[in-house]
């Protein structure tokens, strides 16, 4: 635990992740207790570096020291429920479990855009359409353009799984792409979703049976699971 805080404090020294919806980078070990989140200005070569100096540690035991972090720290609670929520949905496929972490940073910081993101995916990724619908209802226009993009690639996925209504899922997609598009390598992974989504709506349109697509468990943000269930 001791290496965890001292590394998540180094790196937050030029920057906090987790006010970020981009987490560009995320290096487990799994088999120790060393997470790194590294922003796309930061050099990982030293992080690396420092990594080879650290002994192999216990992968559970560092997860419980994450979430005695998440439940009991002052200043990397909301950080651990983050890591714990990214850990879950992404290495461990485990959405129930995450709910639990997405929910409470959700809960305790209603204003931040990038909680409220990855809760209402969560929810999407749990095909509980009603709820992610009620929270993307409640959230306020704002100018931020990654989590404009977001709410329209999440109303498509709504529209296109819900409802069925395939018109309206095709303009929330499309509208999706436009805004992430104008974030460059930032909106990739949303670009694509949504790029991949208007191409499966045109295949059912065509009759034809989509395939199952092999989740990429490299991508930082694989969201895979949303578009191909």
């Amino acid at each position: 635990m001791k290496y965890y805080l001292w590394l998540v404090l180094l790196i937050n020294a030029s920057g906090n992740p987790s006010s970020s919806p981009l987490f560009i980078l995320i290096s487990i070990i799994l088999q120790g207790s060393i997470i790194i989140i590294v922003r796309p200005t930061l050099n990982i070569i030293p992080f690396i570096r420092l990594l080879l100096l650290f002994p192999a540690g216990d992968k559970e035991k560092g997860l419980q020291e994450l979430r005695n972090a998440a439940e009991n720290s002052i200043f990397l609670k909301a950080e651990s429920y983050s890591i714990l929520s990214w850990i879950c949905i992404y290495y461990e496929d485990n959405f129930n479990a995450a709910l639990y972490y997405s929910h409470t940073l959700f809960g305790n910081y209603p204003s931040n855009k990038a909680f409220r993101g990855e809760y209402i995916k969560n929810l999407i990724l749990l095909k509980d359409y009603d709820e992610a619908e009620k929270i993307i209802k409640t959230s306020e226009v704002t100018d931020n353009i990654y989590f404009t993009g977001q709410i329209a690639i999440f109303n498509g996925l709504i529209q296109e799984k819900k409802y069925h209504d395939y018109s309206k899922a095709e303009n929330y997609y499309t509208e999706g792409i436009k805004y992430m598009k104008r974030l460059g390598a930032r909106g990739d992974d949303y670009q694509q979703y949504g790029e991949e989504a208007l191409k499966r709506i045109g295949d059912q349109k065509e009759g034809k049976i989509p395939g199952k697509r092999k989740r990429d468990r490299n991508s930082h943000d694989g969201d895979d699971l949303i578009f191909d269930n």
